[in-house]
């Protein structure tokens, strides 16, 4: 089946739709790692005061997390995935002190997955293969806290959103789909698509059209702007 997007969209476009969002806006991202490596939201945190909620359920980039917002007050930090029920669920990652040289330690982190068949650890990247089976054969496992989307928002007491932000190796959709588009409107939401199944990619652009959204992917179909 085709997906059919509304065009594609550039690193400038980007830049210029979150910019457009101005100052007084409320944001979740799921999946915030250390809030600079590869982060798509980072610049306008600080410059444009936004206000919100990262959430990350592995504990090195958290630490790192809250320590690179230390002087944001307008930032509220969760130590946890989103899964699609509350309690414990266990979480896939790379050991970061098993990394050959010239990997960067603090990085691998970002593999980290609840659903290891798929994302950099289920071989679906660009990545050399001989990399990827070095990744495999140092994975390590934990437990992490949990909760459904509903509840965190219980939680952090988000009664409006503005901007919607998931990257998670894989479990992008699972946590999309939680998001009631009937009682939040974000006015642009921005996920990881490449990791997903197909048919969760037709199921996302689908879900996000019949709400009005017009959907966008980026030059390299990794990733997904959607915009009301």
């Amino acid at each position: 089946m085709i997906i059919n997007f509304d065009g594609h969209f550039s690193k400038e476009d980007l830049h210029s739709t979150l910019n457009g969002l101005g100052e007084d806006i409320l944001f979740v991202q799921i999946g915030a790692m250390d809030g600079v490596s590869c982060d798509p939201v980072n610049p306008f945190i600080s410059k444009l005061g936004w206000h919100g909620v990262l959430v990350e359920p592995i504990t090195n980039p958290f630490e790192r997390l809250k320590k690179n917002y230390k002087d944001n007050e307008n930032l509220r930090f969760v130590c946890a995935a989103v899964a699609d029920f509350d309690g414990q669920i266990e979480m896939s990652s790379v050991d970061p002190e098993k990394m050959p040289e010239g990997v960067n330690k603090d990085n691998v982190f970002a593999f980290s997955t609840l659903m290891p068949d798929r994302g950099i650890l289920g071989g679906k990247s660009k990545l050399p293969p001989e990399l990827v089976n070095h990744f495999n054969a140092t994975k390590v496992t934990r437990d992490v806290p949990c909760f459904t989307l509903e509840t965190l928002f219980a939680r952090e007491k988000i009664e409006k959103l503005d901007l919607f932000v998931i990257d998670t190796e894989g479990a992008d959709w699972m946590v999309l789909r939680q998001l009631s588009l009937k009682q939040y409107h974000p006015r642009v939401i921005y996920f990881e698509y490449n990791h997903i199944s197909s048919y969760e990619q037709i199921a996302s652009v689908q879900h996000l059209k019949n709400y009005g959204y017009r959907v966008f992917i980026d030059e390299t179909e990794e990733n997904v702007l959607a915009v009301k």
